[in-house]
């Protein structure tokens, strides 16, 4: 698969609550709190040095490649399930009315819908001993920290990564747990080295109804074509996301790497399909 980059578009990440803004060429622009924007890299680069401890870089290669040194007790892979592009807007919820004393449905924010880092401390446990004068004392064990960035399957071991699990669906809102029990990143998935299409076509192989909101063909249509740059970076990023989303999730399963390369050449060999591909180009006059 070649390999696709679009240098000039950068993808910044607002850390804080508070909007942060620049002014370039005359024009104000501003990312909002936790929002997440792509500008050219110029922009991109203004951000950075006049807000450099509130806004990060989203790095396309980072979406699928955070996970831990392997360790052979115990393995419980946990999964940050916040930021998922198809996720909804607003949920539905129960309020209680204390004037009719009934519950009424309500549509809330849906607690999930944006990015943002899971942060669990877990407090010491308390443990008791004889002093060396002979008394009984007691002294706490360290907190220990469970920190799961968006976009992040990371692993933890025994008593901890359970902690952090039911912790995580204990506070959830309305059912959307922050954490969920993942798996291991499998040695096949799509990076950002993928071309658009090649990402879309794993995705549908995964859940056939997925949404794909436009092509690479459809966006390389579009007649502003200063634009499609940014809208392929964009579309890029977003698709990383949803295959996240797919790995993350063990209940849905993964194409294997003959299974991708078979559906991709309509079941015929990859060299055969390569040949009718050039064939249907040079009868449509795209190549000679």
């Amino acid at each position: 698969m070649s390999e696709v980059i679009y240098d000039e578009v950068v993808t910044l990440r607002n850390k804080t609550q508070m909007p942060k803004a620049i002014v370039h060429d005359g024009r104000q622009h501003v990312i909002q709190g936790h929002e997440e924007a792509s500008f050219e890299a110029p922009l991109a680069m203004k951000f950075m040095q006049m807000h450099p401890s509130a806004v990060d870089r989203v790095d396309m290669a980072d979406v699928l490649n955070n996970e831990e040194d392997s360790r052979p007790d115990d393995e419980i892979w946990i999964a940050n399930m916040t930021g998922d592009p198809d996720a909804p807007e607003m949920l539905t919820g129960q309020r209680f009315d204390r004037v009719t004393m009934k519950y009424d449905s309500v549509n809330v924010p849906n607690p999930i819908k944006d990015p943002r880092p899971v942060k669990l401390k877990a407090l010491g446990s308390e443990r008791f001993y004889i002093d060396k004068n002979g008394e009984p004392s007691s002294t706490l064990s360290p907190a220990q920290l469970v920190h799961v960035e968006p976009y992040q399957i990371k692993k933890y071991y025994g008593n901890l990564g359970r902690w952090a699990l039911k912790r995580a669906k204990g506070s959830a809102l309305l059912g959307a747990a922050t954490l969920i029990r993942s798996r291991p990143y499998p040695e096949f998935r799509p990076t950002s080295k993928w071309e658009l299409s090649d990402i879309h076509l794993w995705l549908k192989m995964c859940k056939p109804d997925i949404p794909i909101p436009k092509t690479e063909k459809q966006l390389k249509a579009n007649p502003k074509k200063t634009d499609i740059p940014k809208l392929l970076h964009d579309a890029k990023l977003r698709a990383l996301r949803q295959v996240f989303f797919c790995i993350a999730n063990p209940k849905v399963v993964l194409p294997s790497k003959e299974d991708f390369e078979d559906f991709k050449a309509g079941g015929k060999s990859p060299k055969q399909a390569q040949v009718d591909k050039i064939a249907e180009a040079r009868l449509m006059g795209e190549v000679e």
